[in-house]
C-alpha cells in the first residue's frame, strides 16, 4: 500500500506540474494573440498613414501643376475656362438691349486682317495694272516703229 500511495502522490504531482504548465502555455498563447493582435492594428494603422499621406502628397503635387499651367497660360495671353464664362454672362447680359461690342482682341484681329486685305488688294490691283499697262507700252512702240 506504501506503494500504491507513493505512487498516488507521484502521479497527482505529475497532474499539478501537467496542470500548470498547460496554463502558463494557455496564458503565453493569449499574451502572444494580443501582442499578434496589436502588431497587426499597429500595421494595419501605418499603412493607412501612408495612404493617406500619400492621397494629400498627390493632392498637393496636382494643385500644383494646375497652378503653374494656369500661370503659363495666362502668361501667354490664353483664355481660361472661366475668362470665357465671364465673356458669356457678360455678353448675354448685353445681348438682350442692343449688339454687344467686339473685345480688344477681336477688333485688332479684325483690323490686321482687313489691313492684310487690303494690302492684298492694293498689290494685286497694282500688278494686274502694270500687266494692262506692258501691253499697251509694246503696242504704241510697234505703231510708231512701223510709222518711221
Amino acid at each position: 500500500m506504501a506503494r500504491d500511495e507513493r505512487f498516488k502522490k507521484y502521479q497527482d504531482a505529475g497532474a499539478d506540474f501537467l496542470e500548470t504548465a498547460r496554463a502558463r502555455a494557455e496564458e503565453f498563447l493569449r499574451e502572444l494573440a494580443k501582442a499578434t493582435d496589436s502588431t497587426q492594428k499597429q500595421g494595419r494603422d501605418t499603412i493607412d498613414d501612408l495612404r493617406e499621406g500619400s492621397r494629400k502628397g498627390t493632392e498637393q503635387f496636382i494643385a500644383s501643376v494646375r497652378k503653374e499651367v494656369t500661370s503659363q497660360l495666362s502668361a501667354l495671353g490664353i483664355a481660361t475656362k472661366a475668362d470665357l464664362a465671364a465673356l458669356e454672362r457678360k455678353l448675354s447680359g448685353r445681348a438682350g438691349s442692343q449688339k454687344a461690342a467686339p473685345t480688344k482682341k477681336a477688333t485688332a484681329a479684325k483690323k490686321s486682317s482687313t489691313a492684310t486685305k487690303s494690302t492684298a488688294t492694293k498689290s494685286t490691283a497694282a500688278k494686274s495694272a502694270a500687266k494692262k499697262s506692258t501691253p499697251r507700252k509694246a503696242s504704241a512702240a510697234k505703231k510708231t516703229t512701223s510709222q518711221s
